[in-house]
């Protein structure tokens, strides 16, 4: 057996999950959350933060934290916030 093959391959983390999405689909965004931590996932998103913090620093935090981001786009289209934190989450990863 070679070497190559007696060393262990790093298990690579899990994902953690930005989820953004429009108030109005909270309901849904909220099934479909639970449904992937079901799984074993970490997901993010703006149910999880206790009330009397300061929002805007700990969803800050989620979005510099986040490994993964999606954006659930409901019939009530997309609201204003999912376009700043897009913007976050894309100049994560492309430079101009």
């Amino acid at each position: 057996m070679s070497q190559d093959r007696d060393k262990k391959s790093p298990v690579p983390a899990m994902p953690n999950i930005f989820v953004s999405y429009a108030r109005a689909d909270r309901g849904k965004t909220a099934a479909f959350v639970q449904a992937l931590k079901s799984t074993g996932l970490t997901v993010l998103w703006d149910a999880d933060i206790p009330l009397g913090v300061q929002w805007q620093d700990v969803l800050q935090a989620k979005l510099n934290d986040c490994t993964a981001f999606l954006v659930l786009i409901g019939r009530q289209g997309v609201s204003g916030w999912i376009h700043p934190e897009v913007g976050v989450a894309l100049s994560r990863h492309f430079t101009r």
